[in-house]
């Protein structure tokens, strides 16, 4: 059954449907090519293509096809793909795992698994080594992670680290234009950057968050269609962002956030803590000014609020405080 959920239902099937990670997909086009497969880590933030890359390597060998959105094996035993964050321990590594890497190979490639999420305690790390060195000649392990610093040195040895990049406004561009060409919507190009700022290079929450804002704004997006139930940190920092520069459209994404959360204590927090992490100058002593300052604002904003003012008031003064601030001398004068 296919499912109704466009990211599900825009998933590339193959490396020439990637879109992004282009450096990575043309690498693994040489693999397939080849009819070659190394031992790897792929590290990445989440929702950047690291499995969908992994789904289109084994469709391309030919190890799986996809009929309805699920995977169907076309050679059986070839291909796992396993989500190793449910289950880190040991015992998991010495059962299933072994099990699967002992089993015989299909054809002239050697058998792919996949361990996505990987966060295996260091105990069962160190299974993991011995495991590879024990199949190195017909198994291959290509490791998925959101951050590879908690893996071992002898696993990075043997599965030498490759980079996925955070996809760029240009990609997601590319993924709106191909999902229109069967989805009949409009969407501003204002709403496509204000959208990609809020992700941050993750595909997976940009597609589903543009599905929420087409069905809102019957298929007609711009940016006060786009709603996120919770303040995050990557919001705050596009609001400050844009307040530089659009006074207007950083005050009617952050009313459109305040009338849907009404938490304007909670949306001034996280605009202090995103303001360490915005850059408002390209001089380093008034960038430190600037951000210093606009905190203090935004914390006399908050007191405010505990006396009873308006909180759409204080929030659009801290968005005029932002936009004005570069007319605001950084020093005093010296003193003659």
């Amino acid at each position: 059954m296919t499912s109704d959920l466009w990211v599900t239902l825009y998933e590339p099937h193959s490396l020439n449907q990637m879109v992004g990670q282009d450096e990575l997909v043309n690498m693994f086009k040489g693999y397939v090519k080849d009819r070659h497969i190394p031992n790897m880590t792929i590290a990445g933030i989440a929702g950047c293509g690291k499995t969908l890359l992994m789904k289109c390597f084994a469709a391309d060998l030919g190890f799986i096809k996809f009929v309805d959105d699920q995977i169907i094996e076309l050679i059986p035993g070839q291909f796992y793909l396993f989500n190793a964050s449910t289950d880190r321990k040991i015992e998991n590594v010495r059962t299933t795992i072994t099990r699967l890497a002992h089993k015989p190979t299909i054809g002239d490639l050697p058998r792919l698994i996949v361990l996505d999420e990987f966060n295996y305690t260091d105990e069962a790390q160190a299974a993991m080594r011995s495991l590879m060195q024990e199949c190195s000649n017909n198994v291959r392990f290509i490791l998925l992670s959101n951050d590879p610093s908690s893996i071992i040195a002898p696993i990075i040895s043997r599965c030498p680290i490759k980079i996925a990049q955070p996809l760029t406004l240009e990609n997601m561009k590319t993924i709106v234009a191909n999902i229109q060409k069967t989805k009949q919507f409009t969407i501003t190009p204002e709403a496509i950057e204000y959208l990609y700022k809020l992700t941050n290079g993750d595909a997976r929450q940009f597609i589903g968050e543009l599905q929420n804002a087409c069905t809102i704004s019957n298929f007609n997006v711009q940016i006060q269609h786009i709603q996120i139930d919770t303040t995050t940190l990557m919001t705050a920092k596009s609001i400050l962002e844009i307040s530089q520069t659009d006074y207007y459209q950083a005050k009617d994404i952050t009313l459109t956030i305040f009338s849907k959360t009404q938490d304007a204590k909670g949306l001034l927090e996280k605009l202090y803590e995103a303001a360490s992490l915005t850059k408002f100058s390209e001089i380093m002593p008034d960038n430190e000014i600037i951000q210093r300052r606009i905190k203090e604002r935004i914390a006399e904003a908050d007191y405010r609020l505990t006396q009873g003012v308006n909180p759409i008031v204080q929030l659009d003064a801290v968005i005029s405080y932002i936009q004005l601030i570069k007319y605001i001398p950084l020093r005093c004068p010296r003193a003659k």
